[in-house]
């Protein structure tokens, strides 16, 4: 009967031992992340990139007489670890995204990528 209380007092104390912080946005500055989900609307070959612009804003940095639009953010998650009263150690991670769509000399969608980068 003793062995059957032992990994249920083990489950109990290990129960909490690691809290997740969900992934954010790192700072007020930094712009609101954009879902892969979210560009359904784009199709190479036919989006204008004046529906780009009215969809997702204007981009953080435009390149090559505006023939490339980058948008990115920075955010961070982390795990704190609670055990036995000791709860001060965290470890966070934090990653850049870009999204980076180019557009032919018309104007028009010809590539669009999502780039991740751990910080």
């Amino acid at each position: 009967m003793k062995t059957v209380y032992i990994p249920v007092v083990v489950a109990f104390l290990c129960a909490g031992c690691v809290v997740s912080i969900p992934e954010q946005v790192v700072s007020t500055m930094s712009r609101e992340p954009i879902e892969q989900e979210s560009l359904g609307f784009v199709e190479v070959g036919s989006t204008e990139r004046e529906e780009v612009l009215l969809n997702l804003g204007d981009p953080d940095y435009g390149h090559g007489n505006e023939r490339i639009f980058v948008y990115q953010w920075t955010t961070m998650s982390g795990k704190e670890i609670k055990w036995a009263g000791y709860d001060e150690t965290r470890y966070e991670t934090r990653k850049k995204y870009q999204l980076i769509i180019g557009f032919d000399q018309n104007g028009i969608v010809n590539s669009y990528e999502f780039k991740k980068e751990d910080l």
